[in-house]
């Protein structure tokens, strides 16, 4: 890592809930030291003069973009360094080619695009540009303390058995996501709500597999519902994943109850963890909280995680961007691009030197190491590859639903951006 991060120049592409809401406050309150916001756009002129507004309360030198025009007259501006393109999945990568083509590096939000085809589309064309800036996908469940110490955790809980997930969210009215159009949009957005939603949890799923060693997902089986008549179909999914090694995972979401859960618990022959958050268990919603019995001891530990998945990948983004603005990462070297992109990132993520094996006790020191981590490890956190591996194993599944369980392949995305 560079030993000083310079201050970049940043601009947000899209002024909805999620720019608004979470961008932000943690540009403003949290990562000020690594960044400036000095431009805003959104397609139209009111809603790009609304977040101007509000960036104006920290960061007075913005100016706000609008229209096609806009985004064109603010993506030549020399001075920006990077976008967060916060923007509806199906219009995302156009912008984010855009962005690119014009030699800015890019952090978009997940998913990594409406569908498996179109992102890997878009990272076969990133890996045939020249020297392409960094393509990177904002998947805060890969950057979550608690995930991450739960991986930390698996070596002790001996050979891991199986694992299970379960996450709830109820799609009610009073959810801020509720009526959101392209969430809706299934013939944009094929899956709407569960697929836009439940990448998360396959990041979360797939981290945690691979940590124990089990490889990438190679097959899924899944049985779908539509329960609620307001919600898009479906909006309930039970199923099995099965991984290289020959285990398997379950799976269990849905949007259709009324209390929320979130829960990925590891069995192992020498004990057993649970992350979560929700139900009756924790009424802490600021924090995860990790839950641990080793066969040797006489009760379960616990300890709370603060939620801070979203700071730490804008973190990681930002860095890599420093680290190529300082020239001292080319993209071969890492970051969330296709040209090689995930070479390093693999590495971090497969259980090796960078991985750690500590044990629950390291939980605490994971929010103050997170700036000295290595690149590849950032680079892992938001790359666009992983980000499109989460969607091959949710389309997978939604696939196999719509198929009545039938067992289907899971599409094996390779660094470079062809799928195999």
């Amino acid at each position: 890592m560079p030993r000083h991060v310079p201050r970049l120049k940043i601009a947000i592409l899209g002024a909805g809930i999620w720019a608004q809401n979470t961008f932000l406050p943690i540009l403003r309150d949290r990562l000020p030291e690594l960044a400036g916001i000095i431009a805003v756009y959104s397609r139209s002129e009111g809603s790009a003069s609304a977040l101007l507004s509000k960036v104006h309360e920290f960061s007075p030198e913005a100016e706000a973009y609008h229209g096609d025009e806009g985004l064109a007259d603010l993506l030549a501006r020399p001075d920006v360094d990077a976008v967060l393109v916060a923007l509806a999945a199906q219009g995302m990568l156009e912008v984010t080619k855009r962005a690119l083509a014009a030699g800015k590096h890019v952090l978009s939000e997940k998913p990594a695009g409406p569908t498996l085809i179109a992102a890997k589309e878009m990272l076969h064309w990133v890996d045939l540009l020249p020297d392409p800036p960094l393509w990177c996908v904002e998947e805060n469940f890969r950057s979550e303390p608690a995930f991450l110490s739960a991986q930390q955790l698996l070596p002790k809980l001996g050979s891991l058995v199986k694992l299970d997930l379960v996450f709830d969210l109820p799609m009610t009215p009073d959810n801020k996501y509720y009526g959101s159009g392209w969430r809706r949009d299934a013939e944009g957005l094929p899956g709407g709500f569960m697929l836009e939603a439940s990448v998360h949890f396959m990041a979360a799923l797939r981290d945690l597999v691979r940590a124990a060693g089990w490889g990438e997902a190679v097959t899924a089986s899944a049985t779908v519902t539509h329960t609620k008549e307001d919600l898009p179909t479906p909006d309930t999914l039970v199923g099995m994943v099965r991984f290289e090694k020959g285990a398997a995972a379950s799976v269990s979401i849905s949007f259709a109850g009324a209390v929320p859960q979130r829960s990925i618990a590891a069995v192992g022959t020498e004990g057993t963890l649970e992350v979560r958050i929700g139900r009756w268990h924790h009424a802490d919603k600021s924090a995860y909280e990790i839950i641990s019995q080793l066969a040797d001891q006489d009760g379960p530990s616990s300890e709370a995680v603060p939620i801070a998945g979203v700071e730490r990948a804008l973190d990681s983004f930002l860095r890599l961007v420093a680290a190529r603005v300082e020239g001292e990462m080319s993209h071969s070297a890492g970051a969330g691009a296709a040209g090689g992109s995930s070479t390093a990132a693999e590495a971090a993520a497969g259980g090796g030197e960078d991985s750690g094996a500590g044990g629950i006790g390291a939980v605490g020191d994971s929010s103050a190491s997170h700036a000295g981590d290595s690149l590849a490890q950032h680079a892992h956190r938001v790359s666009a590859v992983e980000a499109s591996r989460d969607l091959a194993l949710i389309e997978a599944l939604l696939k196999s639903g719509q198929l009545e369980g039938r067992l289907v392949e899971v599409q094996q995305v390779a660094s470079h951006g062809e799928v195999l």
